[in-house]
């Protein structure tokens, strides 16, 4: 059986080493543009501030790594065609490559930003790939810049925005929308902005590019649709992604209105011998109970595990969902969400409840207690826990605690369910309840359902 992979990132090599597993002489070959398969993008941010010196580093695996496990590789090579009748991939290069099963693992494209991109400067960036991580590092090392705007404050911006300023580059970062961090309730990115501003990052919400130029000497000179004049010597845009879809959709597979690939809990397509996993396929979510588009680095991975096993004749394991957990640095501090949250649960039909408590993150009395802030959403008819955020110091270690709340909303549980979660306590680490469970207590008090459940 040869299994042809198209994709050499978190979804695609998912994928091979799970068929390479399952059924060893499977003929695996992966196909992919980049010319560094199974490279870590998500610590991209953390090679340009500085704090990890080496970019292969970043490599999950090397090109030799993979071979050795008789995964074959075909590097720096695009597909151009998918003809699913003849059951073959033709490549950039021309050449036509059989699978008796073909994985679509061909992930996200940067949302271009026309007026810059346009522009066609070296300046300018799109942090994305492999490639444009080398790129962008090459640049810096080599031309030593002092000043940098960031478009777009989501995941990548942010990190960006705290990259470059703990690498001593003085940062703009501007948002469209009218808070940074739009997946964060007000009170969180608050916090964030607070975060960045105190580290000398200027931030601007509802605001976007209105024009932009080039320099003699390779600045940017921009006009931002506040009016203010900036003049900088790198561009980060990070205005979203769209899924990598277009070679899926010539091909007749079926995708939805984002343009992302319908697949089943199985990751199998509309076509039988086409399978697609990660960033470009649809994602079922256990809040909404349907599927949606929610690209997540670690969903890709389980979901090309999934891929693989399929591929591989099983077909035990399915996708169950994603909650949609996330967690973010920002300098000392760290912010962690799942699930949904306040705006989205009103626009689902939701009767949501929002409590936001303050909660030390260990008994006060130990030396070091810091607070954590948190907030809890549940809706009020059926008690449903529906998202949970929170925002500490690093210390407070709020990126587990948010898989508590993750495997609760995995679970379908109320949140008057988290009273009675099992958690461990210890002075320096915790208190008897969990902060998690207080904002539980806050919520029954404040939706008068409490005293009912502390009776049961």
């Amino acid at each position: 059986m040869k299994v042809v992979i198209v994709g050499g990132s978190d979804a695609g090599v998912s994928a091979a080493l799970r068929i390479k597993e399952l059924e060893p002489s499977f003929d695996v070959l992966i196909v992919t543009k980049d010319h560094y398969p199974n490279f870590s993008v998500c610590g991209l941010p953390y090679l340009h501030s500085g704090e990890i010196k080496d970019f292969t580093s970043l490599f999950h695996r090397t090109p030799k790594d993979l071979e050795a496990l008789q995964i074959n590789l075909q590097l720096d090579t695009e597909v151009s065609m998918i003809d699913s009748a003849k059951c073959l991939v033709v490549t950039s290069h021309g050449d036509e490559i059989a699978y008796d099963t073909l994985i679509l693992g061909t992930g996200v494209l940067p949302r271009k930003l026309p007026v810059l991109d346009d522009l066609q400067s070296p300046s300018v960036f799109y942090l994305h790939s492999p490639c444009d991580g080398e790129r962008l590092e090459t640049y810096i090392r080599k031309k030593h810049p002092r000043s940098a705007l960031v478009i777009g404050a989501g995941y990548i911006g942010v990190e960006m925005a705290e990259a470059f300023a703990t690498r001593g580059i003085s940062s703009y970062l501007i948002e469209r929308n009218d808070q940074i961090f739009p997946s964060a309730e007000v009170s969180h990115s608050n916090r964030i902005q607070e975060a960045l501003e105190a580290k000398g990052v200027k931030v601007y919400t509802s605001c976007g590019v209105k024009t932009a130029s080039k320099t003699e000497d390779t600045k940017v000179s921009i006009t931002l649709t506040n009016q203010e004049a900036l003049e900088v010597d790198i561009v980060i845009v990070a205005i979203g992604v769209l899924p990598n879809s277009t070679l899926a959709q010539a091909a007749g597979l079926a995708s939805d209105a984002q343009g992302a690939i319908v697949v089943d809990h199985h990751m199998r397509t509309s076509d039988p011998r086409i399978l697609a996993a990660g960033d470009v396929v649809h994602t079922f979510h256990r809040i909404l109970q349907r599927f949606a588009y929610l690209p997540l680095g670690s969903t890709a991975h389980k979901q090309g595990a999934i891929a693989g096993e399929v591929a591989a004749g099983s077909v035990a394991h399915e996708f169950k969902g994603s909650v949609g957990t996330q967690v973010l640095k920002v300098f000392e501090n760290v912010f962690a969400t799942t699930g949904i949250k306040l705006a989205q649960s009103l626009h689902e039909g939701y009767d949501p409840v929002l409590v936001e408590i303050e909660a030390d993150d260990h008994k006060a009395y130990y030396p070091g207690a810091k607070k954590i802030f948190l907030s809890l959403l549940g809706d009020k008819i059926t008690g449903k826990l529906l998202g949970v955020q929170m925002y500490a110091r690093t210390t407070a270690a709020v990126h587990k605690r948010i898989d508590v709340a993750a495997t609760a909303l995995y679970n379908d549980m109320t949140v008057a369910d988290l009273l009675d979660l099992d958690l461990s306590y210890n002075p320096p680490l915790g208190s008897p309840w969990d902060p998690l469970q207080v904002a539980a207590a806050e919520w029954l008090r404040k939706t008068a359902t409490f005293k009912a459940s502390s009776q049961r």
